[in-house]
């Protein structure tokens, strides 16, 4: 990588917040930026600014645009709660009219313990 396209990412790096979505972010970018150098053996900075847009403004669209794979983990995240709640709620119905509704009789048990009293010693 030359240093006009170093310049470029370093100048791009500044205006994204966050250092680890940077580099996930930046992957594309700089790639695209350095095969774009090599191949057309650019070396000014602002022939990349003038061909890829200014730094702030490519920052700017990433910014604006959210990650997918993050949305659609997120939806699912949600989708698979949602769902777990109405099961659960399903199955909470269902156990509680079947346990209402079964003629099952109660029985109930009762416990009597008797203690014994000791004689009294001078019982004449």
């Amino acid at each position: 990588m030359n240093n006009a396209a170093r310049q470029y990412l370093n100048e791009l790096n500044r205006y994204l917040p966050g250092k680890r979505k940077n580099r996930k972010r930046l992957s594309d970018i700089e790639l695209s930026v350095t095969n774009y150098s090599e191949e057309f053996n650019v070396t000014n900075y602002l022939l990349l600014v003038k061909h890829f847009g200014e730094p702030m403004d490519v920052a700017g669209d990433f910014i604006d645009k959210p990650d997918q794979q993050n949305i659609k983990s997120r939806r699912t995240a949600v989708l698979l709660v949602f769902m777990l709640l109405i099961i659960t709620s399903f199955a909470s119905v269902f156990f509680t009219s079947r346990a209402m509704s079964s003629n099952i009789p109660v029985v109930q048990i009762e416990s009597v313990i008797y203690q014994e009293h000791p004689e009294p010693e001078n019982a004449e």
